[in-house]
This record gives C-alpha cells, structure tokens and sequence, in this order.
C-alpha cells in the first residue's frame, strides 16, 4: 500500500495507535477547518449558497465513500443526536423490546435510556460461553426468539474489544421480525469497507472523530428510504430540499461551518484512499502486533475470521499488570487505550510497522 504519512503533520515521535479514540488529522483537514474559522471572523465574505454548496459536495463524498444514494446522508453536528431522533420516532411502548449486544458502548446509551423512560423492555445478548464478543449469529438468533421485537441497535466495530457483527445477518432477521436497526459505525466507517446502499439498515451513524479521520462535532448519518418515511422526511427528488443545505431532518444540527468544510477533506481522502486500502494497512499491523506479543500477554479481542476487524485488544494476566503494561507505553510515547481489563491498538494510516515495535519493545522491558 502506498504511504500516507505526508498527509498528516509529524507526530513529534509518539507512536499513534488510538484511532478508535481519537487521531491526527489530516493536513487538508485542519487546513479547511482554518479556512471556516477565517469565514466566521469576516463572515459578509460567505457568498449566497457557498455553505449549500461544500454540505452538498461531503454529501456526495460520504455517498461515494458507502456507494450510498445522497439523499439518504445527512451531515450532522452529532451521532448520538441521530440515534436519539430515530429512537423516539419509534414511538416505543411496554412490553416492545430493544436488543443490543452486552456491552455495547458506542453510543447507544441513548437508546437505552429513550427505552427505559418509554416502559420498554431491554434485551441484553451476551456472548457464547467463552466467547469475547457477540457474533452476528448470535444476535440475529436472539431477534428469532423474541416476543415483540422494535429496534435492534449494535455496534459495527466495538471500541471495547475490537469484535466486529456484520450487518447484513441481523438486519435480514430482523426484517422478518419486523424491528428497525440501528449501526454505530464510529469505530468502523473509513476503515472497513461497507455498501450501506446494499443493506437496509434504517440508520447507519459514524461520528466523525475516530476512523473518518474528521473532526469533533460532525458525523455522517444514513437513513433509509423506510426510516425518512418514519421520521417524516418523504422519498424522492425533493427530499434534499426539504432536508436543508447540509441535509439533517428536523432536529439534528448540521455542523458549523469549520466541521463542514473539515469533514468534506477528510471523507474526500478516504475516497481517495478507499477503506479496503486501510482496512488491509490496519490488519497487518495488528498481525505484526498479535504474532510477536511477549510472554505474559494474550489477545483480549474475537480472532475468527468473521468477528475480527482492524482493532485489536490484548491484555496482561491480571488487570494491575495491564495498567502497568499501559503506564510503559505511555512512558515510552506510544498512545494506545486502556479499556477496562484490557489495552486496545487501533492504527489508521498514520500508523507504522515502526509504531508496532516499539509497542511491543516497551511491553518487553519489565
């Protein structure tokens, strides 16, 4: 794969490996983040339709980037914002139940909480036994057996271990049971490759900030044609113009203008680059990683084929020797995260096979 570190500012010699937290971001990006801040000091120099015109251009990039039809994308200001709005559109009640994975972090919190005031009933799936993460089939057999089924609500790529659950299995069961589904996609947009278009998932979210290498305050929301019709929004040729400028439905934000402009480069990069590209740099890096662990640590993430993604955790034998794991690479000026039990390593493209040895030299030196 081609480098693309000279995309991205020197890092001052830490080893960036926290792209499920937060990144560097792009030079093109901070650049029109600047340019948007310049316009809000002298704003009488933003021509007429100049905004219309760069939320309609990211529209069309993130449309691209998940072979998705642009008036189905909005650009937001919040991805929690975006699940809360489908969430209460639902119009849950008691006894419907809303499934989610066990331990499902990103951003469904939301969720939870709409379903809990509205007299819902939670349904948490947990893991086979001695499995890391739930699986897709796993998932879409707890839809099967469900008595009232409304909203099933997962992370694509979870922030805690790195497990993946590919949509289309538990979209198509819950189809049957007649539930809308929600994606967070904040670990996995940008870095796995995903044709929202192909999957009817009613609302597939990424907050920008993480693997779409964008901006805090922005996020790329997909509906589909069934949840525009739900959330009131209609189908067809005047869905744009009835949507506003950057494309949000009634009560989500659009970003301000600098996370406009900045999300637009950062999504134009990734097209550039494709997710495949950086799906493949992350894997390899992680091997790298997994194949040379040291004694004492073992892998904390799903390894299968079909769970496992460009995050990968590890942890030590017990949860002191993890932290004390994590204060060396902090020491040693590699950025990784500590989750709960476990140390998780996330590359983006700024990331190097140098980045993984030093990980792994500062593990070694007890």
């Amino acid at each position: 794969m081609t480098s693309w570190a000279d995309r991205f500012a020197s890092l001052d010699g830490v080893a960036w490996l926290d792209a499920a937290g937060r990144g560097p971001l792009p030079i093109a990006t901070v650049r029109a983040a600047r340019e948007g801040l310049a316009l809000l000091e002298r704003p009488q120099r933003v021509a007429a339709g100049y905004e219309a015109a760069h939320a309609a251009e990211a529209r069309a990039l993130a449309a691209r980037l998940f072979t998705a039809r642009e008036e189905a994308v909005s650009v937001v200001r919040s991805a929690a914002a975006a699940v809360a709005l489908f969430a209460e559109a639902l119009d849950l009640g008691p006894g419907d139940e809303v499934i989610v994975p066990e331990g499902d972090e990103a951003g469904l919190g939301e969720v939870w909480r709409m379903a809990a005031r509205r007299g819902a009933r939670l349904v948490s799936v947990a893991p086979a036994e001695g499995a890391v993460a739930v699986s897709a089939e796993r998932l879409a057999g707890a839809i099967a057996v469900a008595k009232r089924p409304r909203l099933v609500a997962f992370s694509q790529v979870s922030a805690r271990h790195g497990g993946r659950i590919d949509p289309p299995l538990v979209v198509a069961a819950a189809r049957e049971s007649g539930a809308r589904v929600i994606v967070d996609a904040s670990v996995a947009a940008g870095a796995l490759p995903f044709d929202v278009g192909a999957c009817a998932v009613d609302l597939y979210v990424a907050a920008a900030e993480r693997h779409l290498l964008g901006p805090p305050g922005a996020a790329l929301a997909f509906f589909s044609p069934a949840a525009l019709s739900l959330l009131g929004a209609g189908v067809g040729d005047d869905v744009r113009a009835a949507r506003g400028a950057a494309g949000p439905l009634p009560g989500l934000e659009p970003p301000g203008l600098p996370g406009l402009l900045a999300v637009a480069e950062s999504v134009r990069l990734l097209v550039e680059v494709t997710p495949a590209a950086v799906q493949a740099r992350a894997r390899a890096l992680c091997d790298r990683l997994l194949a040379a662990l040291p004694p004492g640590f073992a892998p904390a993430s799903p390894l299968d084929a079909a769970q496992r993604s460009h995050v990968v955790c590890f942890a030590a034998w017990d949860r002191r020797a993890t932290a004390e794991a994590h204060r060396r690479l902090v020491d040693a000026r590699v950025q990784t995260a500590l989750v709960d039990d476990r140390i998780r390593v996330s590359p983006h493209l700024y990331s190097t096979e140098s980045d993984v040895d030093r990980l792994l030299a500062a593990l070694a030196s007890e």
